[in-house]
């Protein structure tokens, strides 16, 4: 009688564990983490490369852009990369207060462009952010996710304009997969990989990561004399 009391037991604990596991969907974690990105005061991220590289203007090449906003309009870019002739390029594009500079190639200096023009009129992050949440398709998670998982990482695929708010000139109706981390806790989306072309002088292999370091922490943007 003992064992067989034992068994019974052992088995209705195994079931009891098994009911009480709370099954999320990739589309709940995409939810509200799109809810919680949509709502920061400012954000710091960077775009680095696997492989490949972005044409960030005519000629210019970028390897990396580091990038700070406070929200609604106004952010800071750095970004560092090679031109034609395999020079190293480095510079910056502050937008704050309705003015916007960018670093003259020649003296290296920050200068403000004139007539209120922006030299990167297609860059709205907030809203590229926003469209990686709503345009990807047939989004799984690659690992196991339970209630004690720290992170949940999806992959699926998005067509390539969903990013045009971040990038830019880009090839239309393709489409390219992607990869998210977000964080379980936070539900803060902490790195995107897109993977394959997006823009017009990309090769077939390239890959980027856009990495996101730092939420809803007090700073401003640089002010320029």
């Amino acid at each position: 009688m003992i064992g067989c009391s034992t068994f019974i037991k052992n088995d209705i604990s195994k079931d009891d564990v098994s009911v009480n596991k709370t099954q999320i969907t990739p589309m709940e974690v995409l939810e509200s983490s799109s809810e919680v990105m949509s709502n920061l005061d400012t954000l710091r991220f960077r775009i680095v490369h696997e492989s490949g590289h972005t044409e960030l203007f005519p000629s210019i090449y970028i390897d990396r852009m580091d990038v700070s906003i406070v929200f609604p309009d106004e952010y800071h870019v750095k970004f560092y990369g090679k031109g034609n002739s395999n020079q190293i390029t480095k510079g910056e594009i502050i937008v704050s207060e309705g003015k916007t500079f960018i670093t003259n190639p020649f003296s290296g200096k920050l200068e403000e462009l004139s007539g209120g023009s922006s030299a990167l009129k297609f860059f709205e992050p907030q809203a590229g952010i926003q469209s990686i949440f709503s345009s990807i398709e047939d989004v799984t998670f690659v690992n196991e996710v339970e209630d004690s998982s720290q992170q949940a990482l999806l992959s699926g695929e998005m067509p390539a304009n969903a990013l045009l708010a971040i990038f830019g000139n880009l090839v239309l109706d393709e489409f390219v997969d992607v990869e998210l981390l977000i964080d379980l806790k936070t539900k803060y989306l902490t790195e995107a990989k897109i993977i394959g072309p997006i823009v017009s002088s990309d090769s077939t292999e390239v890959v980027r990561k856009i990495e996101f370091v730092s939420f809803n922490k007090k700073f401003q943007i640089k002010k320029v004399d």
